[in-house]
């Protein structure tokens, strides 16, 4: 089974993730899906039984030769990609230890990666340095934190400050606005209802959160601009429900970057 799949930075391959430890590259032809790299055995237990792999994406930087794989053994590793096949994919470049399995990753920057994990926390990573994260915060209080999406504003992934919409079990779901070049993390909740108005109703309280996403059409935000409050989409388990949201206007600020004084916290690097 695949359990996820991302773009590469030229749209031209797909980064796949699958659940018995492994991951693989695709080639997009004009006629056909060809395999670029891999299947590569990327994650184990320390027994040595395949770990699922939740997450597989491309690297920080432009020139796309550097991937990441997170999985359930609470890994992020990181892989040259740059020689065709899987001769340069047995042995990961490094790898960044989480406090449970690792969910999410998404380049920050030309250097950093924003990671989400089951522990409920986000963190931020330099891939220069990855022996111990830049700065770190809790997104919710159970349930994981599954993939963060981001809020597009004109820029893109070389942005060293973006912010994203996360997922967060049972705490519903939360904004995070990340600064690479000052290694930060803000996080805002908000009202109870974590994004703002909803839209036909809130999930039920025993839901857990595990996917939100913003409505990318500009038309459909308020005010009908791109500075409109966003509108966004939440599922979750047991409620069966898909939601919409408005976000509140405090929370479009945030989002923008205008208001990040609302943050309910800043994490930062120590040095």
């Amino acid at each position: 089974m695949y359990t996820s799949v991302e773009h590469t930075v030229d749209c031209r391959a797909v980064v796949v993730s699958h659940e018995r430890g492994r991951a693989s590259v695709w080639r997009l032809r004009e006629s056909a899906i060809e395999l670029d790299h891999g299947p590569w055995a990327a994650h184990a237990y320390p027994d040595g039984s395949p770990a699922e792999v939740w997450c597989a994406t491309r690297g920080p930087g432009n020139d796309g030769t550097l991937l990441l794989t997170g999985a359930d053994d609470a890994a992020l590793k990181a892989w040259d990609a740059r020689s065709p096949g899987s001769s340069s994919l047995k042995r990961p470049s490094f790898r960044c230890e989480h406090g449970a399995g690792v969910t999410a990753a998404r380049a920050v920057g030309r250097c950093t990666v924003l990671t989400a994990a089951y522990d409920d926390m986000a963190r931020l990573w330099d891939v220069r340095r990855p022996a111990a994260a830049l700065c770190e915060t809790s997104l919710g209080d159970g349930g994981g934190c599954w993939r963060p999406r981001a809020f597009s504003s004109g820029g893109d992934d070389d942005d060293d400050s973006c912010a994203f919409v996360a997922p967060a079990g049972r705490s519903g779901a939360v904004f995070l606005r990340v600064d690479a070049r000052r290694a930060s993390l803000g996080v805002f909740s908000g009202d109870s209802n974590k994004t703002g108005s909803p839209i036909g109703g809130g999930h039920a309280p025993e839901a857990i959160t595990y996917g939100v996403d913003f409505c990318r059409d500009p038309r459909f935000h308020d005010n009908r601009g791109a500075s409109g409050r966003p509108l966004l989409a939440s599922c979750s388990f047991y409620d069966n429900a898909l939601h919409l949201w408005r976000a509140s206007p405090a929370a479009t600020a945030f989002l923008h970057g205008g208001n990040t004084a609302a943050a309910d916290r800043v994490e930062t690097s120590p040095s």
